[in-house]
């Protein structure tokens, strides 16, 4: 899954987007929150300086990174279970039903 693009190159600012499993507050980076159907939120950014990309910017890339590696799947919530666990359930139900 892609968890990040650069959308637009410009003369003075690069604009773009990453992609996470909730909605972070708007910055002065971030200008626009698209909410794809309450399970993904994509928040676009215009970069001008390179001090922009300060820690805070790079943690929500790390996180949007995870998100592209699909880690928010397969790590066990409290009390949850995982995707694989769900796969293996639904295929011993589906047994069971035959």
């Amino acid at each position: 899954m892609r968890f990040a693009s650069i959308n637009k190159l410009g003369l003075d600012y690069l604009d773009g987007h990453f992609v996470l499993t909730k909605s972070l507050p708007n910055n002065t980076i971030i200008y626009k929150i698209d909410n794809l159907n309450d399970r993904f939120f994509v928040h676009h950014f215009r970069i001008y300086t390179r001090s922009q990309i300060d820690g805070r910017f790079r943690k929500y890339m790390r996180l949007a990174y995870e998100v592209g590696e699909r880690r928010h799947i397969r790590t066990p919530r409290k009390g949850g279970i995982t995707s694989a666990s769900a796969q293996k359930l639904l295929h011993v139900n589906a047994r069971r039903r035959k």
